[in-house]
């Protein structure tokens, strides 16, 4: 021992050390060192849940981004159909509006064919009534006696036939 006494060891330290060490151990293993524990579990289980919940999250954003590449995906097709048909359906009418133009334009012909050929008619009508009175009034003065419209209309209606 006279050698640790040499280097400033004393026994009765040591002991005493040791011993509050101890205490000072023990005191704060009961009080303090599972307060400090419970303090770090629940520290780590905040940080834990708020990964799981971080990855929970990325994921639902994974997912909403798919959905919305879906919907708009979707979306086009849809517009693309409603665009389609509506040009079917402005050609049809358009063919329509024309068919009912074009029937109308023949409609408007043959109207207007009758009405020529009517036309055509009474003009031949006032046409040979004006050549007969011709007639009747030269063959006056011709035969200078009066010819009756009667046998005018029989003698054009006799040359009409030749």
């Amino acid at each position: 021992m006279d050698i640790l006494s040499k280097i400033g060891f004393d026994l009765p330290v040591f002991l005493f050390n040791i011993i509050n060490f101890l205490i000072v151990g023990f005191v704060l293993k009961k009080f303090f060192f599972s307060k400090i524990v419970y303090t770090l579990e629940t520290r780590k289980k905040m940080i834990e849940d708020g990964l799981q919940s971080a990855r929970q999250a990325e994921e639902a954003l994974a997912n909403a981004k798919q959905n919305s590449d879906k919907l708009i995906e979707q979306a086009k097709k849809d517009a693309d159909g409603i665009i389609e048909d509506a040009q079917q359906q402005a050609k049809a009418e358009g063919e329509k509006i024309l068919q009912e133009f074009q029937s109308q334009a023949e409609d408007q012909i043959s109207k207007a064919q009758k009405q020529i050929a009517i036309e055509e008619q009474q003009m031949l009508q006032k046409v040979q009534t004006a050549a007969a009175d011709l007639v009747v009034k030269a063959t006056r003065k011709v035969a200078g006696s009066d010819v009756a419209k009667p046998n005018v209309e029989k003698i054009i209606q006799s040359l009409e036939l030749a």
